[in-house]
């Protein structure tokens, strides 16, 4: 009996320590931009499906499409945006950067994007990354300033790390990249790139490894029970 209540007392200890731990898991829902459901990356033209423009600037006419920017044109083509990456590549209102103008361009750009942290413990969750824009940037959760952003009217020219510990919440979150399109007198592009990795901790299922503590106790108190010889009277 005593050897047997051993045994449940180590199996029951093993059970508790599963309950309280988590395993980290890919957030599989958050994509880079210009990247396809696989993760590799869209031609020159595509539809971004992940990505779409939420607020452009009145009278471009753009939005809600982004579109993979054209990298075989200006600016990607010899510069001076920085070049697409194998696993995340330059979106913009068009894909071909020439045909913006310099006036009904400029002004704010939102490209949104969402990512579901269902059956995920969102306190734990964790986006890093590196991303450029032309012109400053900003990154928004769930509606909120990161505090991360690039700044100065060359901030294109090279790629800025990222990294976001706060602000998730359960379920459906939203990222959000507000750019800013520094007016000009002529031709203006404009656009993002985010190379973007997430991921959180899966809670694993406590009540139910509890539940089988009980279980295996009531089924190993008894199997004892039964061997236990009583005293005749």
């Amino acid at each position: 009996m005593n050897q047997l209540i051993g045994r449940f007392s180590m199996a029951a200890a093993m059970l508790f320590v599963a309950a309280g731990m988590a395993r980290a898991g890919q957030i599989t829902t958050l994509y880079s931009t210009g990247v396809a459901d696989d993760g590799s990356a869209l031609a020159n033209g595509a539809i971004d499906p992940h990505y779409t423009l939420t607020s452009t600037p009145g009278g471009s006419g753009y939005g809600p499409t982004a579109y993979v920017a054209d990298d075989t044109k200006y600016p990607l083509s010899g510069g001076p945006w920085v070049g697409n990456l194998s696993d995340a590549r330059w979106i913009g209102p068009v894909a071909d950067q020439t045909t913006i103008s310099g006036v009904t361009g400029s002004g704010y750009y939102v490209y949104k994007t969402t990512f579901d942290l269902t059956g995920f413990d969102p306190s734990t969750a964790h986006i890093s990354g590196q991303w450029s824009s032309d012109n400053p940037g900003e990154i928004y959760l769930n509606g909120v300033d990161t505090g991360i952003g690039t700044t100065g009217e060359y901030a294109y020219q090279s790629l800025h790390s990222l990294d976001i510990a706060t602000g998730f919440i359960a379920g459906i979150n939203t990222l959000e990249f507000r750019i800013y399109n520094i007016p000009i007198s002529s031709n203006n592009p404009t656009g993002v790139i985010a190379q973007l990795c997430g991921t959180a901790a899966v809670p694993e299922p406590s009540s139910a490894a509890l539940g089988l503590i009980a279980i295996v106790g009531g089924l190993a108190v008894r199997k004892g029970m039964r061997g236990v010889r009583r005293p005749k009277g």
